[in-house]
């Protein structure tokens, strides 16, 4: 059996920050979406809403229509 002997930390200790990440909506970096809050750029859009009835998820749902059937496939 292994075991883990916790570390004691002492006054001299340092922690060092070396760098700060950030992916959100309006940018994949802090600098980009600083720049994008900066400049009253939002991601907010108005999604879809679809009525699904018995369903698990609740009676409404909502989202983004990524990819749709052509019609001569809606069988499959």
């Amino acid at each position: 059996m292994q075991t883990t002997e916790k570390k004691k930390s002492s006054a001299t200790e340092r922690i060092v920050i070396t760098g700060v990440g950030l992916l959100t909506p309006v940018g994949a970096s802090c600098r980009d979406t600083a720049a994008a809050i900066l400049h009253g750029r939002s991601a907010y859009t108005v999604h879809e809403t679809v009525q699904v009835l018995n369903s698990p998820s609740g009676d409404v749902l909502r989202g983004e229509v990524v990819w749709t059937l052509r019609t001569e496939n809606r069988d499959l």
